[in-house]
């Protein structure tokens, strides 16, 4: 399937294989996504997570990963970790997936039956407690569609 889209005057050919997960608009879904962890609440937690496809067509699955650098971690703490709907600072109340606790400043998760493409067609976001007041958020990041990145156009000769 061959679809072109006009963006800002410039056209975009996008090629999506037959049966790959796609968007709405039809370009094809990531395999890997990473995004930044902020802080939140006077913490200082920033990070990176990755998400990336660890299952195929028949089993979908999800891998996440979240890393924080530069950061002293006490090792015994746990930082209860989970995916919600909505976007940092204004999510459900209900998780929408549990995640790995973020230990040592480190956490990762496979989650079955869960794909990239169904994480990236909803807003969701990743979401870190505090270890020792599980109401206070101290890191989130939103899980989004990687920004489609266009180069410039040449001037044309006249």
């Amino acid at each position: 399937m061959l679809r072109c889209i006009a963006l800002a005057g410039l056209a975009v050919i996008v090629v999506a294989a037959a049966g790959a997960a796609t968007y709405a608009d039809e370009t094809p879904a990531p395999s890997t996504i990473t995004f930044s962890m902020h802080s939140e609440n006077g913490s200082k937690l920033e990070g990176i997570a990755t998400i990336g496809n660890a299952g195929d067509r028949r089993h979908p699955a999800v891998t996440v990963m979240l890393l924080y650098e530069n950061v002293m971690f006490i090792p015994e703490l746990q930082y209860p970790t989970e995916i919600r709907a909505g976007k940092c600072g204004d999510v459900e109340s209900q998780h929408a997936y549990s995640l790995n606790a973020v230990q040592s400043g480190r956490s990762s998760t496979t989650l079955k039956g869960v794909s990239l493409a169904k994480l990236l067609s909803h807003p969701y976001a990743v979401n870190v407690h505090a270890a020792n007041a599980i109401e206070r958020y101290v890191s989130c990041g939103e899980i989004a569609r990687p920004a489609l990145v266009v180069p410039a156009a040449s001037p044309s000769p006249r």
